[in-house]
């Protein structure tokens, strides 16, 4: 399938699926779908000096990225079978759940047992040669003839072209972005509801609503610049002290970017939701008697604390001890472990300032913990509000008995190109019990919980139409 080939691995939206995927057929996700674990490769991966480490990670995401040409002849039903075919065709399930990558609703999903479809995924274009990471125009340039073929052949997708100079300022080097949404069910999404989904099932919708400003390119073509992170949109349109200084410090010729006209204000690109697909959503629904609950949420974030507190309510009703804290960090995650270690999963989103302010403010309100564990996602670049080593490690104080970190070479941080490698073989060494795998929350679950639970979920709004 040509989409197995096109389809980033190491993407959000990639490796959750991948994760509800396994979960529901009994396993974890080892080496995060992508890698061997490896404890040896892991001590390998980081011995090179920062430099070729750098490469090394660059090279990584090239070899993921197709040709242009290529890129343009994909058909929307390739990446919708991609998605589908991880699930077993003799599935059922009393919900489903499609739309926005979310760590925690990850969470959700497994604990229900219910399959996840997103509605966007990531398609890394290669470039035919190397471009400076402050090209931002020249980028949007480059791939304006592959993005229009692309859309034409598919009226049903939308590309919001992502070049983001902070966090992703290795990779767009060797490769673009695409972040190609659906704006209808199409074809093999709908065909997988009707086969999954009973008559009176519930479509739950992940229903982000996180925006960015973006330049115009072409129909259903914006070109976005930065991302959810450490610095706001506005701050990458319009230069800070902070922008000069880690241009100066990358020895990059500018000080400020020649930012496209950014004067579109559209979901974001890798987390926002586009709101066309719910009406097509309700089509569905109303043809085939399906309920629908709309999990609308403003901040990526914003529904973490309210999985970490379902998970704690969950163990309290089996008797369980809710006192290990796993803070997961963009794909480094796994539903299973958190499950059969008895451990609260609280996903971060990155490893910067935010994250860290919101593991700290949950631990805060509903802690204390016997043991907080901590993993930090390693994009091989020193961004900007980048949370350092240090500073993670004063959250371990806030546990009563243990605090560390899994899979994380603290020297190597954030070059640590061996966390991919380590993050397993660390996960299942450092929480070291073992518990039953429970059976799945029901519906009722939920609600019981959201009606007993008042105020935790005022992050998000539960939206039900029948």
């Amino acid at each position: 399938m040509a989409a197995d080939h096109l389809i980033a691995k190491i993407d959000s939206a990639s490796t959750m699926l991948l994760a509800v995927a396994n979960f529901m057929r009994g396993k974890d996700i080892d080496g995060l779908g992508f890698v061997p674990s490896s404890a040896f490769l892991a001590i390998a991966a980081n011995l090179p000096p920062k430099p070729l480490r750098q490469y090394v990670y660059i090279l990584g995401g090239r070899k993921e990225a197709a040709l242009p040409e290529v890129v343009a002849n994909l058909k929307a039903e390739e990446l919708s079978r991609w998605a589908v075919k991880h699930y077993s065709r003799r599935l059922t399930a009393p919900a489903v759940m499609i739309g926005s990558s979310n760590g925690a609703l990850v969470h959700l999903c497994t604990a229900l047992k219910i399959p996840w479809l997103p509605q966007t995924v990531l398609v890394p274009i290669r470039r035919p040669a190397r471009m400076l990471p402050d090209e931002l125009k020249g980028d949007m340039e480059s791939f304006r003839d592959a993005a229009g073929r692309l859309l034409e052949r598919n009226p049903e997708l939308q590309v919001n072209q992502m070049h983001d100079p902070v966090q992703d300022r290795l990779m767009v080097q060797q490769m673009g972005y695409f972040r190609v949404k659906r704006l209808t069910l199409g074809k093999t999404y709908e065909q997988f509801l009707e086969r999954t989904l009973p008559p009176g099932g519930t479509i739950f919708v992940s229903e982000c609503t996180y925006s960015w400003p973006m330049a115009p390119v072409g129909p259903r073509h914006f070109f976005q610049v930065g991302g959810y992170g450490g610095v706001e949109a506005k701050e990458y349109l319009a230069g800070s002290s902070r922008i000069s200084k880690f241009l100066r410090k990358d020895r990059s010729k500018l000080r400020h970017w020649d930012v496209p006209v950014s004067n579109i204000e559209k979901p974001e690109a890798e987390w926002g939701f586009e709101p066309s697909l719910l009406d097509d959503i309700r089509r569905i629904a109303k043809k085939r008697h399906y309920k629908i609950c709309r999990i609308r949420y403003h901040d990526p974030a914003a529904v973490s604390p309210f999985v970490a507190d379902l998970y704690r309510w969950w163990y309290a009703e089996r008797g369980i001890a809710a006192s290990r804290l796993f803070a997961e960090s963009f794909l480094l995650m796994d539903p299973w472990w958190c499950l059969k270690t008895g451990s609260v999963p609280f996903w971060k989103v990155f490893n910067t300032g935010r994250s860290a302010d919101a593991l700290r403010a949950y631990i805060k309100r509903r802690g204390p913990f016997d043991e907080i564990y901590i993993t930090l996602f390693a994009n091989s670049i020193k961004g900007i509000d980048q949370t350092p080593i240090k500073e993670w490690k004063t959250i371990f104080k806030q546990a009563r008995k243990k605090g560390a970190f899994v899979g994380v070479a603290e020297s190597a941080y954030p070059y640590d190109l061996g966390v991919f490698l380590r993050f397993h073989l660390d996960l299942k060494k450092r929480m070291s019990e073992r518990l039953p795998m429970p059976k799945s929350l029901t519906l009722k679950d939920l609600e019981r919980f959201r009606k007993t639970a008042p105020g935790r979920d005022r992050s998000a709004q539960w939206i039900h139409e029948n």
